[in-house]
């Protein structure tokens, strides 16, 4: 098998194994691609190979991070229960010693054993409490309703913590002994079912917080008391805007967000936060301005809706079935230097970020008065995010005094007026999204900033505007623009392909200009009685608009919306500037 005994002997000498497990591979190579599979893989296939193969699948490495969910609505009620105690007996025996980041999905089917059910969670909290010496990022999630208890106290090395409720999540327990624990997140589920009681006690040394579907009317004043809180995120909550005025004491806060929440803070209370490095208002109704549509709310990355409970109610476990804490992960994609339990994204030290959407004030203060005010006291934001279903009067003018301004984006119906300002903030600017007719309209501004990397048109979807073949010459124009970013087409399903510049998973897809798609998507407008710029004829379908093959956008979705002009502007930008990614979002 492996040739001369020379051979076998240098192999052996590598730390090779000769044996056929694993073809010869040495143990290096196989833990490596081990890693790549799920816990689930590992333990109920790899393990039963070879005394190798299992040996491997539980080494060390493999088991600081352990991401699994147990159960699922297809699976038989009858397993519930006894793969749940088979994963606590595996925990104890073989990876409770060596796990540092555990994240952990139950979903407990209707007509489960109470009692059963109550005797396998203990034992979980048991060996997580008492087995798990280097535990420092724990995430659990249920599909029921649960509560945040006082045995999560007791785990005093952990550093983050997120505990999920698809039904409803209640907090009672006291943190003060957590001294380590720098992030928490508690979800309540879509239902705004999160209740912190007046018992509760915060971790004292909390830097990260994450609240999702807190019911008082008021910030609990638990949170009021982190002075030294540096992130706060509130989703979903139905605070009023006179509650959330406790913001203002929060003077070390560099990260803010409120997504779907009822009311917006008042204007005081946002420029009180001179420290402010991330500010979030993303879909927030206040009283008299309506309910956020469902469709917005789920782009905002709210929680799923709540699946069906059963009968009990599992006490002292953190539940959630959304994706955020369910499905199995690499755990090569878990890096142990930093563990974070999941949520909303954390900006970085040199970037400030600012996010803003919603209606009007009952107080009298306009959404775009609110902005405009919150944004005089801000000066050190670095990044600049707005959404919103209202349509303001004009961009704030507030934005010319942000020198240190890095990113900026505004979502939603663009302003009346939707020329941007102009000032020293375009200085330092590196990427904006805009709507196309702020986008259109602003182009001789933006031709001022000169660091200008990324622009990203929302709103419109690509060959529907006007505006987009003048954007895209602008792009071509503009040297320090690398990449441009128009709305994802309507039509032409089967008309893109992925960009091998962009990552994996990231759900752009390069538009492709080559002169042979636009020839032969020119070639099938003419086969159809389409002149450039005007629309199928009643007889004419997609498919036969986009009957060339190429498989681009140009010979599909966009000539399919009759936009010809769009296909010529990304010809010409091919041409003229090569290097310049064009892109679907």
């Amino acid at each position: 098998m492996y040739g001369s005994p020379q051979r076998k002997s240098r192999m052996e000498a590598a730390g090779a194994p000769t044996g056929s497990g694993g073809l010869g591979l040495p143990d290096e190579m196989l833990l490596a691609v081990f890693a790549r599979l799920t816990l689930e893989e590992r333990q109920r296939s790899m393990v039963l190979v070879c005394r190798r193969w299992h040996r491997l699948a539980n080494h060390p490495s493999l088991l600081r991070c352990l991401f699994t969910r147990l159960g699922s609505a297809s699976q038989p009620r009858v397993l519930c229960l006894p793969r749940l105690r088979a994963f606590v007996r595996w925990l104890r025996r073989r990876a409770a010693a060596h796990a540092v980041h555990v994240r952990l999905a139950l979903h407990i089917p209707d007509g489960v054993s109470c009692s059963g059910l109550r005797l396998a969670l203990a034992e979980l909290k048991e060996v997580l409490a008492h087995s798990c010496p280097r535990l420092a990022c724990l995430s659990l999630g249920l599909n029921q309703e649960a509560r945040a208890a006082s045995w999560l106290a007791q785990l005093h090395g952990l550093r983050s913590l997120r505990v999920a409720s698809a039904e409803r999540l209640r907090a009672s327990a006291n943190w003060q002994s957590c001294t380590r624990l720098r992030e928490l997140e508690l979800d309540g589920g879509p239902g705004r079912r999160l209740r912190i009681t007046p018992q509760a006690a915060l971790p004292p040394r909390l830097t990260r917080l994450v609240l999702a579907g807190e019911r008082s009317e008021g910030l609990p004043p638990q949170v009021a008391q982190l002075t030294g809180l540096l992130s706060l995120t509130l989703v979903n909550a139905r605070h009023t805007a006179a509650g959330l005025a406790p913001l203002s004491r929060l003077t070390c806060l560099e990260s803010l967000a409120l997504e779907g929440c009822s009311s917006l803070p008042p204007a005081a209370s946002l420029a009180a936060l001179r420290s402010l490095k991330a500010l979030q208002l993303r879909w927030c109704c206040p009283p008299g301005a309506g309910q956020v549509p469902g469709a917005q709310l789920a782009a905002a990355g709210s929680s799923p809706s709540a699946s069906s409970s059963p009968s009990c109610s599992a006490s002292g476990l953190g539940a959630g079935s959304s994706p955020a804490v369910s499905g199995s992960a690499d755990a090569s994609r878990c890096s142990t230097g930093g563990c974070s339990s999941g949520g909303g994204s954390e900006a970085g030290s040199d970037r400030r970020e600012l996010t803003c959407a919603g209606g009007s004030s009952r107080g009298g203060e306009s959404e775009a008065a609110l902005l405009q005010a919150a944004l005089l006291g801000l000066t050190k934001l670095t990044l600049l995010r707005f959404a919103s279903t209202q349509q303001h009067p004009c961009f704030p003018a507030a934005l010319a005094g942000l020198a240190r301004l890095q990113l900026f984006d505004w979502a939603g119906p663009p302003p009346l007026q939707p020329r941007l300002p102009p000032g020293p903030w375009l200085a330092r600017l590196r990427s904006a999204a805009l709507p196309a007719d702020a986008a259109a309209a602003s182009l001789a501004v933006l031709s001022a900033a000169w660091q200008l990397e990324t622009l990203r048109v929302v709103g419109t979807p690509a060959g529907a505007s006007p505006t987009h073949p003048e954007i895209v010459r602008w792009a071509a124009r503009h040297p320090p623009l690398r990449r441009l970013a128009l709305p994802h087409p309507a039509a032409g399903s089967g008309s893109t392909r992925h960009s091998p510049s962009s990552s994996a998973g990231s759900g752009r897809q390069e538009l492709c200009s080559s002169s042979a798609s636009l020839s032969s998507a020119i070639s099938s407008l003419s086969a159809a009685g389409i002149s450039p710029g005007g629309s199928p004829s009643s007889s004419a379908s997609a498919a036969e608009i986009s009957s060339d093959g190429c498989g681009s956008i140009v010979g599909g979705s966009i000539v399919g919306l009759g936009d010809v002009s769009l296909c010529v502007a990304l010809e010409e930008a091919r041409e003229l500037r090569p290097a310049l990614v064009v892109s679907c979002h």
